[in-house]
């Protein structure tokens, strides 16, 4: 997708807001309800939608788009479960800065 959007401009900009984007306005709409429901402390949900999908997606994610290995779906959960946890922690309300 990176290599074919430098020639289709308009294939990227396709990809970007149809399918990042979206997640991202979704993880930071998430981000803001948890922060106003008390569960987690006041931030940047930019940032710490940034964090979280970061952390999601990680090494294994992005290099099993270049592998003719397919990552397992019960790593990618695992993985994802391990990140939120980490992630609640880290942004938990009660959290020392």
């Amino acid at each position: 997708m990176a290599a074919e959007s430098l020639h289709m401009p308009e294939l990227g900009r396709l990809f970007i807001n149809t399918g990042m984007r979206r997640v991202q306005e979704h993880l930071i709409a998430l981000i803001n309800q948890a922060i106003a429901n008390g569960e987690i402390m006041s931030c940047d949900s930019r940032l710490a939608a940034s964090h979280l999908y970061g952390m999601i997606t990680g090494f294994d994610v992005s290099m099993s788009r270049f592998s003719e290995d397919p990552l397992h779906e019960y790593i990618m959960r695992s993985n994802a479960r391990v990140a939120i946890d980490r992630f609640c922690a880290v942004y938990a309300a009660d959290a020392r800065p």
